[in-house]
């Protein structure tokens, strides 16, 4: 008969070490050692600015005293009550608008146009794609250049028709239209390639199959092109909202917000709130509406144009 020591009829059967041992045989430690620079940095400057931006928007915070206390709410409403917010907000909603439906509107277009060619894809792609290329403040100063009122080249041509110079950027209409002229421009290409990308996965045996039982083009494009492109569009639709709503350099370069505020979008009320004027807890707010109003925009376009499935019918 063998005695058992208690000691050693309480160890456990599998030994930490035995556990540890196969912990580092796995893969689990690569993938922490991978994520961790990763997480550690979107901790650092994501979720903990966007944290202490929320702490912010609750307190009276300045740039100008150092003490600040708890406000609650009174930033937000502060901000639905005051005719400048209420003016950002429309000018954001009449740009952010516009942008959306010709951005997109261009870039498929240009997508369809590509993939109808057959020879020289890549170049005309590369010509297409120049505007997303350039820098913010390089395609701010061209459009510059060209709208000006005194030496731009679009009056010197109109002055040789026969036509008045035009204020382009001291116009507040036209100056609200230079601006979404030139985010058009600038964005269209990152429409195109996410267009253009969804046009290649369709099977080519579905558009010779309908072409057999006599579809037209306008059919062909209707019931088996925005199909099967449903989701590639609707990401596209959000990643350029978002975008679009959240821009600054753009306008900032070449308006400043002029003239009399006439293109002062959120983004440049929040910043002129927040670093000029020194109101840090209010331009901190403004900064919370503004996330809060992404959330709200992706969810409507989510529920709307992505409740159906994706169907094909000829």
């Amino acid at each position: 008969m063998t005695i058992v020591p208690p000691v050693a009829a309480s160890m456990p059967r599998r030994p930490a070490i035995g556990r540890l041992r196969r912990f580092l045989s796995s893969p689990t430690p690569f993938i922490v050692a991978f994520l961790a620079p990763s997480l550690l940095g979107i901790a650092l400057f994501v979720f903990y600015p966007s944290l202490y931006a929320i702490y912010l928007s609750l307190t009276n915070a300045s740039l100008i005293r150092l003490e600040w206390s708890f406000v609650g709410l009174s930033n937000f409403i502060a901000f639905f009550r005051d005719r400048e917010g209420l003016n950002a907000l429309r000018n954001t909603y009449v740009y952010v608008s516009g942008v959306i439906v010709f951005q997109f509107l261009l870039g498929l277009i240009f997508a369809l146009a590509l993939n109808s060619v057959k020879r020289g894809r890549g170049v005309y792609g590369a010509l297409l794609f120049l505007p997303w290329v350039f820098s913010d403040i390089l395609a701010v100063a061209s459009w510059k250049w060209f709208f000006n009122d005194t030496y731009g080249l679009l009056n010197y041509y109109l002055v040789r028709l026969g036509f008045d110079e035009v204020k382009w950027l001291a116009t507040p209409r036209l100056a609200m239209f230079v601006v979404m002229l030139l985010n058009i421009w600038k964005g269209y290409p990152f429409s195109m390639v996410l267009e253009l990308s969804g046009l290649q996965t369709i099977p080519p045996d579905l558009y010779e199959a309908a072409r057999v039982d006599g579809a037209s083009r306008w059919q062909l494009f209707t019931l088996i092109t925005l199909p099967l492109m449903r989701f590639i569009m609707l990401a596209n639709i959000i990643l350029i909202t978002v975008y679009t709503f959240n821009i600054f350099s753009l306008v900032y370069a070449t308006t400043g917000g002029g003239p009399v505020n006439a293109t002062e979008i959120i983004g440049l009320f929040m910043y002129r709130a927040a670093f000029i004027s020194g109101r840090l807890g209010f331009g901190s707010a403004v900064a919370v509406i503004m996330f809060l109003a992404n959330v709200a925009i992706t969810i409507v376009y989510l529920r709307t144009l992505g409740r159906r499935g994706t169907t094909v019918e000829y």
